[in-house]
């Protein structure tokens, strides 16, 4: 089984990490035209201005956890946070959101030896 030890005594190692993200957000951009017609169906001018929309990006953030092995420093197990952490949350809702998450993520501990085909 597993128990907690020194980390001098540890054959693992666990390593917890936030990693960023993003993703680009168009904003509405501005514009007007002019225009007017004359004479046969195909007579007109027209003008159109259009600023470009701007483009907002937005950073997200999720949690990492990682199993290293003490000795050689490799990392032997890696799992990410799907869900992104609260951006505007208070030390206690940021505490509880990752205890959960690192609860959800452990659930996935101890990797399954992957079958040899």
């Amino acid at each position: 089984g597993w128990r907690e030890v020194a980390s001098e005594q540890a054959e693992i190692l666990w390593r917890g990490d936030v990693v960023e993200d993003s993703e680009l957000d168009p904003q509405p951009g501005v514009g007007w035209g002019v225009g007017f017609g004359f004479g046969h169906r195909h007579s007109g001018i027209g003008l159109r201005f259009w600023d470009p929309a701007p483009v907002k990006e937005i950073k997200h953030y999720r949690l990492v956890l990682e199993a290293v092995d003490a000795v050689t420093g490799r990392v032997i197990w890696h799992a990410e946070s799907r869900e992104r952490l609260l951006r505007d949350a208070t030390p206690a809702e940021r505490t509880a959101q990752v205890d959960r998450l690192v609860a959800t993520l452990l659930q996935k501990w101890p990797p399954v030896p992957s079958a040899v085909h």
